[in-house]
């Protein structure tokens, strides 16, 4: 398992996660503006840190699944490559 911290944003009464979609940024620091119709004020929103997790499984075979046919197409053109690092970026380097 990876963590990752990342950036939510959280009803500022409720304490219930908010969609940032929801949300007309133009109201942020305005609390007189109105936000636009079906949006919520930015400052009914608090934004906070979180860790997500990203599992990953390096013995598939011994856990008994198997990779769709894109991914296992995708594994077999990376094959012969090592990872130069491979959290978000995917980029590699040849052997």
């Amino acid at each position: 398992m990876w963590l990752s911290k990342d950036e939510r944003y959280f009803d500022t009464e409720s304490g219930e996660e908010v969609d940032g979609e929801e949300m007309d940024w133009s109201t942020e620091n305005h609390p007189d503006v109105t936000p636009c119709e079906g949006h919520r004020h930015a400052n009914t929103v608090q934004t906070r840190q979180v860790w997500t997790p990203e599992y990953v499984c390096l013995d598939l075979d011994g856990a008994g699944v198997a990779l769709s046919p894109v991914l296992a197409a995708a594994r077999t053109a990376t094959e012969g490559l090592s990872p130069l690092y491979t959290h978000h970026g995917g980029r590699h380097a040849l052997r």
